[in-house]
């Protein structure tokens, strides 16, 4: 892909903007809620869910699917909660 074209430059969008603006209040309150029922590898866990395709059985499990859709596993390392 040459440098300058369009999906390297929405890549790039991506990756500039910041994790808070990517999270509605909806999803990060599911996430505050997930850690604290899991407790210090609550990131770990929800990653299994996700490979697993169980997170939909979870509690928000809504809420997470689209945690995972918005900003993937790269993406969850980066929340600070």
């Amino acid at each position: 892909m040459p440098p300058g074209s369009r999906i390297e430059d929405g890549a790039q969008r991506r990756r500039d903007r910041p994790m808070e603006t990517e999270l509605t209040a909806n999803q990060r309150e599911a996430l505050v809620r997930f850690k604290s029922k899991q407790g210090r590898y609550w990131k770990s866990c929800l990653v299994a869910l996700w490979i697993n395709g169980r997170d939909d059985r979870a509690e928000d499990g809504a809420l997470l699917r689209q945690v995972r859709n918005t900003l993937g596993v790269d993406g969850l390392a980066k929340v600070k909660i």
